[in-house]
């Protein structure tokens, strides 16, 4: 009874600390991936909101052909489902409804596997259109109840299954793209680099897509003409986007110059922050911005290939531009992504 005490503390440990940790951790697995698409959004848009549409894009039904789909209620609507039966090593078996839906704009699905194992996720599309260019979002949320969550620790929903989401979004764009004739998106040069640690000076708000022309313009203004009255050598323009929220239109960026390391700006509105330096990898874009999403497209499917992690914030530099070039085809833009 002695040896076996400790053995039963040490069990009980193990089970309190369990418990406990599982209420300490999320219950859920998020993931988001996003891509642009040559096509109005109302074409977009059937394709991710028809379950019919969306089993010739995902890689999971393209990688499983003897998989047998049944549909019920009129696809494209609230309660729609589509159910399955596949190779268990595949597609296996399961049901997607849709449960929610934003006709134009965005469709929830919930999704339950049932073979190999039981799982059940949230699946998410939202569509914004801007200047003829949709962009897409694919947010999923996996379930992982209580105590099991604790395996949160060790899994990672991205790294596991990030590269078929990005495969299923750049067939659903082929798609989309050879239908509409809108096969005219540029592929630019993606290169590596090494980003060395920076201080920008800027102005960071919450700003809408809408307004963000506006934004630059009347505190770059002012940024120039503060930087020089404090004497601080400031270089390029650049904007720094932290967070690109599709489904409000709206950006958490910095309207920003570059400052020598070490420098401070005395001013109210003003900030100065740090960006360590990092590997990258960066797209030189010449011409106006209503077409830089093709850049942005290129160095997504980058990521994708290479099996990157992407980490915040993207950099655009603005090499040249409005502030200093007329003719918007001579516009210089170098567009950074920070990656692990």
């Amino acid at each position: 009874m002695k040896t076996a005490r400790p053995f039963f503390v040490f069990l009980l440990f193990v089970i309190v600390s369990t418990l406990v940790l599982s209420f300490m951790l999320p219950t859920r697995q998020r993931l988001e991936k996003s891509i642009s698409i040559n096509a109005p959004a109302s074409v977009v848009f059937e394709q991710v909101a028809k379950l019919s549409e969306f089993n010739q894009w995902s890689v999971w039904s393209l990688g499983d052909s003897s998989a047998v789909y049944t549909y019920q209620g009129t696809d494209g609507t609230l309660g729609a489902s589509s159910s399955w039966k596949g190779h268990p090593l595949l597609s296996g078996e399961g049901k997607l409804e849709i449960t929610a839906i934003e006709p134009g704009s965005s469709v929830t699905q919930s999704l339950e596997l049932t073979d190999p194992k039981k799982v059940s996720a949230i699946s998410r599309f939202t569509v914004v259109e801007q200047n003829g260019i949709s962009r897409v979002t694919w947010n999923f949320s996996l379930a992982t109840p209580r105590p099991w969550n604790i395996f949160n620790l060790f899994a990672d929903l991205n790294k596991e299954k990030g590269a078929d989401f990005e495969k299923s979004l750049q067939a659903l764009k082929e798609r989309v793209e050879k239908r509409t004739g809108n096969t005219t998106g540029k592929t630019y040069e993606v290169q590596p680099m090494d980003f060395p640690a920076t201080r920008f000076a800027m102005v960071r708000q919450q700003v809408k897509w809408a307004d963000i022309s506006v934004f630059f313009k009347s505190h770059l203004d002012i940024l120039y003409k503060e930087t020089a009255r404090q004497q601080i050598a400031a270089g390029a323009p650049a904007g720094l986007y932290f967070v690109w929220d599709e489904k409000n239109q709206q950006t958490d960026m910095g309207a920003a110059l570059t400052v020598p390391g070490g420098s401070t700006i005395q001013a109210t509105i003003f900030r100065t922050e740090d960006i360590p330096a990092s590997k990258a990898i960066y797209v030189t874009y010449a011409g106006p911005y209503d077409r830089i999403a093709d850049a942005h497209n290129s160095l997504d499917q980058y990521l994708a290939n290479k099996k990157l992690q992407q980490k915040t914030p993207v950099i655009e530099q603005y090499i040249s531009g409005p502030y200093n070039e007329k003719d918007s085809s001579k516009w210089i833009t170098k567009i950074l992504y920070l990656v692990d």
